[in-house]
């Protein structure tokens, strides 16, 4: 299903709007929730299908705009999707571990 035709299947759902939480690490991406809301702010229980798809959707954007956004210590963020003007809004937070090597004499024959 192409991106046009899930954003139509959310507006014939009554969503209007979606946030969703993902967190990946050691070439694994994962998808922890998907909240719908309706046109008036209340939440919306999504479809299995609607759910599937829209996190289909994410990994592909995810993959698209953040290339290995999976690998090594993964990443982690929040996506709002405004299903009116089609916009995906991501919060995205890369894991970095750094190291710092400092080598370093002390003499042992000076002071007590």
């Amino acid at each position: 299903m192409t991106k046009h035709e899930i954003l139509a299947l959310l507006q014939q759902s009554a969503v209007s709007r979606l946030e969703i939480s993902y967190d990946s690490s050691d070439d694994e991406g994962m998808i922890d929730s998907v909240t719908c809301f309706g046109p008036d702010g209340a939440q919306v229980k999504p479809t299995p299908e609607i759910n599937s798809l829209v996190e289909e959707l994410v990994c592909e954007m995810l993959d698209e705009q953040q290339g290995g956004w999976e690998l090594d210590d993964g990443s982690f963020g929040e996506v709002e999707i405004d299903v009116e003007t089609g916009l995906a809004s991501f919060s995205h937070t890369v894991r970095v571990i750094d190291y710092s090597d400092e080598d370093f004499v002390v003499s042992i024959l000076e002071g007590n």
